[in-house]
């Protein structure tokens, strides 16, 4: 008779970073509740200033944040902490079309000077030291059912809280320019997540 086969499969650790004690917290506890507590360590520092040895990872995961470095300062700079061969994804939001409307190209040439096209962030990608293995556009829903929605949801609440605060209430006003134009233009711009294995 046959033998039935038997696969094994390595157990993986993750190295979760935030400079938030308070997100690290929550996610220890989660983790905890889980019974993961043993696969996930925090590291509370910046990812300006990685406090990891070279070649210490397989995999570099980053969503909606590589825009504080820039797109291909940060891939350059994370790089050295992959092994050979190791994965890296990222979300970066992106130009859709290469005709958006003023309204749109000025306010995000403002906010974010360095958003390309996904073209030209595929083309920037071997000079930044990997190979693209992949891309897609993340849906609207994305950017709507966890940022967007609970920040409307609160935005009455925090301009009570802070009527009066000429800054604090320019802030709020920003956030709702910005969910004006993602409702008039996100076909023309959105968040597109790149996976790419390191080469060299």
């Amino acid at each position: 008779t046959n033998e039935p086969e038997t696969t094994t499969h390595e157990t993986g650790t993750v190295t979760d970073v935030d400079n938030h004690d308070t997100f690290l917290d929550d996610l220890r506890r989660r983790a905890d509740r889980e019974g993961l507590a043993e696969l996930i360590r925090t590291v509370r520092a910046s990812m300006f200033k990685l406090p990891f040895d070279d070649a210490s990872f397989d995999l570099i995961w980053s969503e909606g944040t590589i825009y504080q470095m820039g797109f291909d300062k940060g891939l350059k700079a994370w790089r050295r902490f992959l092994r050979p061969g190791g994965w890296i994804a990222v979300t970066e939001v992106a130009w859709l079309r290469d005709d958006p409307p003023a309204e749109v190209s000025d306010f995000w040439r403002a906010g974010y000077p360095g958003i390309r096209s996904v073209v030209d962030n595929l083309a920037a990608i071997p000079a930044d030291g990997y190979e693209p293995s992949g891309h897609f556009v993340l849906p609207d829903s994305a950017w709507w059912d966890s940022y967007y929605i609970p920040i409307l949801e609160k935005l009455p609440r925090l301009r009570e809280k802070y009527k009066g605060d000429a800054k604090a209430l320019g802030i709020l006003d920003q956030e709702t320019v910005e969910i004006d134009l993602f409702r008039k233009y996100s076909a023309f711009y959105g968040y597109v997540f790149f996976v790419m294995k390191r080469t060299g």
